[in-house]
């Protein structure tokens, strides 16, 4: 029993009493009954319209949460100052203030509109993408799956990210029903259907369907080649090194690469797009795995001396080694610097004018 309805039950004994007290007392005492009874029905009928508001509140506020689901936030130093994170975390302090005071409409008011900002498709993307880079890949989704969005480049990019997330947990079947809908979605734009068309092509390769997997990749790289798309490039061959390394084609890794470092000769990588650079990255954890695997594979070691090598092509090897990975932690700082500027820039944008001022 909680301590509001600890309170009911002694008014309504006090009030039985006090109503006792007219039947049997003077009239100085009825006139004082009269006076207390007066107070204490005021209190009653206050009590009930105080419970019926924060009823129908509490109702109201759940409808609300309905019509806009809960959004996760990263815990990211760079966005936790932002103008934005800070405005949206105020309208929910409000919120609380307003319901100790009992003021529920303006508590309502502050919801709806804290909800309405935090529901943002901008918002909501550029959270994704941070929660994403953290590891917490399944929040991601939820907060993507969440995204209300009524624009096509609004759905398309919802679609791509969350065939990113899917991809990242191995569930390529519904990674697949994204990239569909994105494929839906894309018009003339040569660089998103290189991307969209290797993107298919790598989820029918983890898949184990090469066929599905081929006409896609063909495609897609011709579109990179008539149209000079280094990067587009780069984000194929990154998904051909990871089939072939699977399947244990060395001869067509060989391939690959060369052709990826001719690529990566005649271009400075600080000018890749974001997908360029992601592509680099990859495949400079690709080599770090061959690499790393001739190093410390006893068999390949010996293969190499007994054909006469002598132990400075190991040394070398290992100086490479060194060499791809201060390459490879330069590129992911240049990835995570990308991240970081797309999302300051989509806080930056969010137009916090038509928001209801927050109360002080």
């Amino acid at each position: 029993m909680n301590k509001y309805n600890n309170i009911r039950i002694f008014l309504i004994i006090v009030l039985m009493g006090m109503v006792s007290c007219y039947f049997i007392s003077s009239d100085l005492v009825k006139e004082i009954t009269v006076g207390v009874l007066i107070v204490l029905f005021g209190f009653i009928i206050n009590e009930i319209v105080f419970h019926t508001n924060k009823h129908k509140y509490e109702r109201n506020k759940m409808g609300l949460f309905k019509l806009f689901p809960r959004i996760f936030i990263p815990k990211n130093k760079y966005i936790t100052n932002h103008k934005s994170i800070i405005r949206i975390k105020k309208y929910f302090r409000t919120v609380k203030e307003k319901e100790v005071n009992g003021k529920y409409g303006e508590a309502l008011r502050y919801l709806r509109a804290g909800l309405k900002v935090i529901s943002e498709p901008v918002l909501v993307e550029s959270l994704s993408m941070l929660l994403y880079s953290n590891g917490e890949i399944h929040k991601a989704i939820e907060n993507l799956k969440a995204m209300k969005v009524t624009e096509a480049e609004a759905e398309k990019q919802k679609n791509i990210l969350l065939s990113v997330c899917y991809r990242k947990i191995e569930d390529y079947p519904r990674a697949l029903q994204c990239l569909t809908k994105v494929s839906e979605l894309i018009h003339d734009e040569k660089k998103e259907k290189v991307r969209n068309l290797s993107d298919i092509a790598e989820c029918y390769y983890k898949l184990e369907k090469k066929t599905n997997a081929s006409p896609n990749i063909r495609e897609a790289y011709r579109i990179a080649k008539k149209n000079n798309y280094t990067e587009g490039k780069l984000y194929i061959h990154r998904i051909l090194l990871n089939y072939y390394y699977s399947q244990g084609m060395i001869e067509n890794i060989a391939k690959v690469l060369t052709s990826t470092y001719t690529l990566l000769e005649n271009f400075d990588v600080s000018n890749f797009d974001s997908y360029g650079k992601l592509s680099v990255n990859s495949i400079f954890q690709f080599e770090r795995k061959l690499v790393s695997e001739l190093l410390t594979n006893e068999t390949i070691r010996r293969s190499i001396l007994d054909n006469e090598f002598s132990d400075q092509v190991l040394a070398d090897l290992e100086i490479y080694f060194k060499y791809r990975e201060e390459n490879h932690e330069q590129t992911k700082e240049a990835f995570r610097d990308d991240v970081k500027s797309t999302v300051l820039t989509n806080l930056d944008q969010l137009d916090s004018d038509r928001n209801p001022p927050i109360a002080s």
